[in-house]
């Protein structure tokens, strides 16, 4: 940390000291603090204005816990692009004065939730995270002495350079495409894997969706392209793979602008079709308007199709349907932005228990960094209140499948210390609380020669590089992990099922 940061910092929390608490609601979104990296790599910090208010001067005592909060949150938002609510440095100043409180487990179970109003007081996080060495507190868990899994590793899709990079002899991040969005799955006798590829930045226009294919996981295609790339202002997000009556379907939001979501975004979701006789994907239909989904439908025991749905402005329902036609659903709502206070849902997922009742989860982009979880006990018709869980997460997304031994498996960045450069896996054996996490071994890759650079070398090396957005399919014994690596490379960890089982080794 720079000196004029850590000072732009500390002048910002003692001024948060001054004006009072962080404002509420909207105001969250307006008011942030951005980090941004200027050319020569350093971070530094523009706060938002601060409110004057008439009030006593700090004591020196006041303005030293606050220089404390600033450098607290230095260390817990390292790496640019960021930005940090100040409700986040309020909650942050607050935590120095006085320790969490969490409620027992026995008074928050998962399902305890359903009754809660919106404008309820919290009766404590739920607890989702026990863990032997820690118990249910995310505070007390040594990140450093969790069990490690490993496997196979490899690249499905290498960096490459943008546009603006294709001349520069020693190539920086920021001069490669952008990657992201993954999806795995095994379809006649082969492994296919898609994702988001962009020009440089995420979400841009003309980003489209790829793909690449391979018989073992390990060894991988060159990869080709899904939608072809849109002229802008259009863009595509992938956002999944489903088999349907025999068919493989890759799923794309469509929309226009940079981003899927605000205003006018005519937003929709698509189905591409793989073609055997072509070799190639072609556009199939339509699914739903103002749609974006978070991974491929599941199946009810309905037979009925069910589907994650955030509009443009991240409301939250789910789509029910598509088993007589694909563009046949009806739409239920979860959770509106800004419906519970101290949440701005993103990312959802959800599994069946065997009750039938779902199990959703959400990413929480207001500043929490833990899960939040939800139930529905009626197929998905209606959800009870998204409330906060123990369940730590650095604002990222997540994945969750039960795999053929029965332990269900949840794959997520579970260390809001270090953000996204460690990905985590937790198991559970009821699928509604996890008793085991451990650190995914993940190595550095070798830097293909086209890219090669000291700053390329330095920001892909372990303990540095970002690894997010998993997504895992099951296969002949193991669970074959895609996630991307600093959102410019796509690769894969193959992690054998007999070491995720020897975790309830005791």
């Amino acid at each position: 940390m720079t000196r004029k940061t850590f000072i732009s910092l500390a002048t910002l929390a003692i001024a948060l000291l001054v004006s009072g608490p962080a404002p509420e609601a909207d105001a969250q979104q307006r008011d942030r603090v951005r980090w941004n990296t200027p050319p020569d790599g350093r971070h530094r910090v523009v706060p938002a204005a601060v409110p004057r208010r008439t009030q006593s001067r700090p004591s020196q005592r006041s303005m030293n816990r606050e220089l404390g909060t600033a450098t607290l949150l230095t260390s817990e938002h390292p790496s640019p692009p960021r930005s940090v609510p100040l409700a986040m440095l309020q909650r942050s100043a607050e935590a120095q004065r006085k320790p969490l409180q969490h409620a027992p487990p026995e008074d928050r179970r998962p399902g305890d939730n359903d009754e809660q109003h919106d404008d309820a007081p919290a009766a404590g996080p739920i607890v989702l995270l026990e863990l032997p060495e820690s118990g249910t507190d995310p505070l007390k868990i040594n990140y450093a002495t969790l069990p490690v899994l490993g496997g196979d590793h490899t690249v499905i899709s290498q960096a490459t350079r943008n546009r603006q990079g294709t001349s520069i002899p020693n190539p920086l991040p920021t001069d490669m495409r952008f990657e992201l969005h993954n999806y795995l799955a095994h379809y006649d006798g082969r492994f296919w894997c898609i994702w988001s590829d962009g020009p440089k930045v995420e979400d841009w226009p003309t980003q489209e969706v790829r793909f690449a294919t391979s018989l073992d996981g390990i060894h991988w295609q060159p990869s080709g392209s899904v939608t072809g790339t849109p002229q802008a202002p259009y863009a595509f997000i992938a956002r999944g793979l489903w088999v349907r009556g025999g068919e493989l379907l890759a799923l794309a939001a469509h929309y226009q602008g940079k981003g899927a979501f605000g205003v006018n975004k005519q937003l929709e979701l698509r189905a591409y079709v793989w073609d055997n006789d072509t070799g190639d994907w072609r556009f199939k239909q339509k699914i739903y308007d103002n749609a974006i989904n978070n991974f491929p439908p599941q199946r009810l025991s309905t037979g009925e199709w069910i589907l994650t749905r955030r509009d443009a402005r991240f409301n939250v329902s789910v789509l029910i349907g598509g088993r007589r036609r694909l563009d046949d659903w009806e739409v239920f709502p979860v959770v509106k932005v800004g419906g519970v206070k101290g949440f701005r849902p993103d990312e959802p997922i959800f599994w069946s228990l065997p009750d039938d009742s779902l199990f959703a989860l959400y990413r929480d982009n207001s500043g929490s960094q833990r899960l939040f979880h939800s139930t529905s006990t009626d197929a998905g018709r209606n959800w009870g209140t998204p409330v906060i869980t123990n369940f730590p997460n650095a604002t990222s997304k997540l994945y969750s499948m039960a795999t053929s031994s029965g332990i269900r498996v949840l794959i997520l960045n579970a260390n809001p210390a270090l953000g996204r450069r460690e990905l985590h896996l937790a198991a559970s054996r009821d699928g509604r609380r996890f008793t085991r996490l451990a650190r995914l071994d993940i190595p550095t890759p070798p830097i293909h020669a086209a890219i090669d650079s000291p700053g390329m070398r330095n920001r892909f090396r372990s303990g540095v590089a970002s690894l997010q957005y998993p997504h895992v399919s099951e296969h002949s014994g193991a669970l074959y992990l895609a996630y991307s690596r600093n959102k410019l490379q796509t690769e894969l960890l193959r992690i054998p099922l007999a070491e995720i089982d020897a975790m309830f080794t005791d």
